[in-house]
């Protein structure tokens, strides 16, 4: 079971064998010149679904119409059985069968890991001292609070374009060649979060997280000097296929995804926080890229140049901060390629922007085409005068794998039912997943005030949801 860690002595062999064409080789023998292959072409039939409803229905009235009166009757009441046993809790004995931790088994401390600000000239530099066994994985943060709200819906979108467009200098097709040869990977990602401080303000990065072995670090970083500083949205047929395939990836998440989106928008009633996600990752936003795939069709010049105003405000001295893990002794050769990265940005500098979002219309649904839903209810805890306190993760655990878990998903036949709390915000929501029902599972969510008023748990039912 260890063979596949001793890698190194492979990976020079690898290496040597890569400058006599050996992937080119395999290339050629697996793929170009592979005789095998499956071709698979799945054709939609309208009507198809409901056909195949009737063909059901149809085959259970035969079978319903050839039991008797007393067969009928020995169904009705198994079923009661069935639906019974799935609400009964299980008994003390059956529990304590169960191999089971003390809760003294589990350290009531947080690992913590080492972390050093090294911010100099300007700069914020989050160094965490780490065996990595030479790879440096570097993170690279932007502010976005100089965004005006305008233009904020445009942000989650600009990681994938400076990473999928090209440069001044390179095609895209070159860069991500060489992000292919040079690194392990370049990933952009936006990120929001509410801060301990003050639950109504909003801290929100675009991030590119890169990491390279030491020896590489160089090649990782004329990368990100170029990407960052010479960026280009002129090959407008790549932006049109950019923006066409996010607008396609999240029209084909709703659906499956309709947990997120349903989550989302019961926060956007509540929180600062939540309007934001919404409007950058939710509903609104998607249908923010349905209107701008049809901009970008018509006049993809005027799109470019929106997303050159953004580009400008954010990628500056202004915004930048950096996470970098690695070894102590790697360190210094990256903060040389940190300090000539700072040099390069811009140095203008922009006004904070004041956001104020519009309130979004509560109790709302959304038709699909599909045959389940996605349920929701929520309500944001500390505008009630809630406090929060460790045993509140007790009480999620509690009602997520019990009372949800039993009257959601076993008896009401969803795929699953979560509850979520952001102790940043407050805001806490209840969604099943993949549910048959709708009225009947909201009518869940209100019993749970009752379920907990008259809750009586076994000591040791406790300790499970507590440790787990």
């Amino acid at each position: 079971p260890f063979s596949h860690l001793k890698f190194e002595k492979v990976m020079r062999k690898i290496k040597k064998k890569s400058r006599q064409g050996y992937f080119e080789g395999l290339i050629d023998r697996y793929l170009v010149k592979n005789s095998h292959k499956s071709i698979l072409i799945a054709t939609p039939k309208a009507g198809l679904g409901k056909k195949q409803e009737a063909r059901e229905r149809k085959k259970l009235k035969e079978i319903k119409n050839s039991l008797s009166a007393e067969e009928i009757k020995s169904l009705i009441e198994e079923t009661g059985r069935l639906q019974e046993n799935q609400l009964k809790p299980d008994s003390p004995e059956a529990l304590a069968a169960l191999p089971s931790l003390e809760i003294k088994d589990v350290p009531d401390s947080i690992e913590e890991y080492p972390l050093e600000i090294k911010g100099s000239n300007g700069k914020t530099i989050l160094f965490h001292d780490l065996f990595t066994n030479h790879i440096a994985y570097t993170q690279i943060g932007f502010n976005i609070n100089t965004v005006p709200q305008e233009m904020l819906q445009y942000v989650p979108l600009m990681g994938s374009l400076i990473l999928g467009m090209g440069t001044e200098q390179n095609t895209y097709t070159e860069i991500s060649k060489r992000i292919g040869i040079h690194t392990g990977g370049i990933r952009s990602s936006h990120f929001s979060s509410a801060t301990v401080q003050d639950r109504q303000s909003i801290l929100s990065y675009l991030f590119f997280n890169g990491k390279a072995l030491v020896e590489k670090n160089d090649d990782l970083f004329d990368l990100y000097d170029e990407l960052f500083t010479e960026y280009s949205f002129n090959d407008h047929k790549r932006l049109v296929e950019i923006i066409r395939s996010a607008k396609a990836d999240m029209e084909d998440s709703i659906v499956p995804s309709g947990n997120h989106y349903v989550l989302a928008r019961l926060q956007s009633y509540h929180s600062r926080l939540g309007k934001f996600d919404e409007l950058t990752d939710g509903i609104t936003y998607f249908r923010f890229l349905e209107n701008l795939l049809d901009q970008v069709e018509k006049d993809p010049e005027e799109v470019a140049d929106q997303f050159r105003k953004v580009a400008e405000r954010v990628f500056t001295k202004q915004n930048i901060f950096f996470n970098i893990t690695c070894g102590e002794k790697d360190y210094g050769k990256i903060e040389k390629r940190i300090n000539g990265l700072y040099d390069l940005l811009s140095n203008s500098e922009f006004e904070v922007e004041e956001w104020n979002f519009q309130t979004v219309s509560s109790n709302e649904g959304f038709l699909t085409a599909s045959n389940v839903q996605y349920v929701g209810k929520g309500a944001n805890l500390y505008e009630m005068g809630f406090k929060y306190s460790g045993q509140f993760e007790a009480l999620k655990g509690l009602l997520r794998t019990g009372f949800l878990w039993d009257k959601v998903r076993v008896h009401g036949g969803a795929y699953g039912s979560s509850n979520s709390f952001d102790f940043l915000t407050g805001d806490y929501g209840l969604v099943s997943y993949r549910d048959p029902n709708l009225s009947e599972t909201l009518g869940v969510y209100d019993e749970i005030s009752d379920f907990l008023a008259q809750l009586d748990i076994y000591p040791e039912e406790l300790k499970k949801i507590i440790i787990g």
